[in-house]
């Protein structure tokens, strides 16, 4: 193959903006244009182990729900089934036990909160999360 100077440049100068367009996709956070963070906790009385709350918080095919948060606003119903199917998913692509034997009983989307109990704000902007209550599965098997 020959390789010309005008071919050449005509690569080089590609590759310099693909390299510099790579940069725009770096620093997404969990709440995103691309994803909705998930926060779990456990239904009162429910008798869920706090261990599990903390794996699913802390797991990555659990803590985030595909779409921006305003798909999720005013629409508990939709939060619900979004991450009762996210948590479906994160039960079959991570083995954390417990997670088989529960379901979303609430889900609403909420102001993400730190440490201290304050909104989160992130480039200027308040930051949504889906707070998700789970409790214990009930049995629906019948005999046949």
């Amino acid at each position: 193959m020959i390789l010309s100077r005008r071919s050449f440049l005509k690569v080089a100068g590609l590759s310099a903006v693909a390299v510099a367009g790579a940069s725009m996709f770096t620093g997404c956070s969990v709440n995103n244009l691309f994803s909705t963070g998930v926060v779990y906790s456990a239904k009162e009385g429910s008798g869920i182990d706090k261990a599990l709350i903390k794996a699913l918080n802390e797991n990555k095919f659990a803590n985030a729900v595909p779409g921006h948060s305003d798909l999720y606003s005013n629409d508990d119903a939709k939060c619900k089934s979004t991450v009762q199917n996210q948590l479906n998913g994160a039960q079959l692509l991570s083995d954390i036990p417990g997670a088989k034997d529960v379901e979303v009983d609430t889900a609403t989307i909420t102001f993400k909160l730190n440490e201290k109990g304050e909104k989160v704000v992130e480039n200027g902007k308040q930051v949504y999360v889906i707070s998700a209550v789970l409790k214990k599965k009930t049995s629906t098997s019948t005999n046949g």
